[in-house]
């Protein structure tokens, strides 16, 4: 272990201490807020069914599919969002010492052909999502903009930790193959393969890019934990409870009669 990864290792380490600390402060204060209200029995279960949704709206992106290629795009960054994590815990060990890998699956061609596919996708998504957002800016498309009256700064800056991230973790692997450290066969990581065969050997490299990765993932969790209502970034924590607590079990669109509001468990009876 040098100098560089000794110094960026516990810069990546004293980030990641204040970046959870910020979230859980914030969370806790999520939480303080929703239990003001009463709780609502109708909305837990049946379990599996609940569940049911969650996973079909998710993987299957039911939703947003709804969209075309927009959707598309939308599912392949949440698919990096989730799929890569574990990548950001990889770099944790590679910004101290560039040949770790994660244990067990670290090596393994299917995992790294995963990692390859997901980091491809979520640079691709991530960039297809911002030339949608320009081409139907309000200042083209004036009031039909879908996007008129959001916040385009929050926007701008979750797109761009998205294409971050992606680049971050293509960096890494590209610079670990071209230092002979990358243990993964051609077709598991076509890309990561072609672009270490252009760029020089550099251990330092991949400190630099693990930390980066470490880095723009501590900074992205502390700037949200700042902003409660940034509900473009919190989303993608939030989602999964929003899909299971949904007011229909089976999954279906709440339209259709009101149903009465509660309290203590009877209908308020407003007359």
């Amino acid at each position: 272990m040098g100098a560089l990864q000794l110094v960026l290792g516990l810069i990546c380490l004293a980030a990641t201490v204040v970046a959870v600390v910020m979230v859980v402060r914030t969370v806790r204060r999520m939480v303080s807020s929703i239990r003001i209200g009463q709780p609502d029995p109708t909305r837990t279960g049946p379990v599996a069914a609940r569940l049911r949704n969650v996973v079909v709206e998710v993987l299957g992106h039911t939703r947003m599919l709804k969209w075309g290629h927009v959707g598309v795009a939308h599912w392949l960054v949440m698919a990096g969002f989730i799929g890569l994590s574990l990548t950001v815990l990889e770099a944790y060990f590679e910004v101290f010492h560039p040949p770790s890998h994660l244990p067990l699956i670290g090596t393994w061609p299917v995992w790294n052909l995963v990692v390859e596919l997901l980091g491809i996708g979520t640079v691709l998504g991530g960039f297809w999502l911002i030339g949608v957002r320009q081409v139907n800016h309000p200042r083209r498309a004036d009031r039909v903009s879908r996007f008129l009256g959001s916040n385009f700064g929050q926007a701008y800056f979750v797109e761009a930790v998205v294409v971050l991230e992606g680049i971050g973790i293509m960096g890494l692997r590209a610079f670990k193959q071209a230092s002979g450290l990358f243990e993964a066969p051609v077709w598991a990581a076509p890309v990561t393969h072609a672009l270490g065969g252009i760029l020089p050997a550099s251990t330092a490299a991949v400190s630099v890019f693990a930390a980066f990765k470490i880095l723009s993932a501590m900074i992205w969790l502390m700037v949200i934990a700042r902003i409660i209502t940034m509900g473009i970034a919190w989303h993608r924590f939030s989602a999964f409870f929003n899909i299971y607590f949904k007011r229909e079990d089976d999954g279906g669109v709440a339209l259709g009669a009101v149903r009465p509001m509660m309290s203590a468990g009877k209908p308020l009876d407003f007359e």
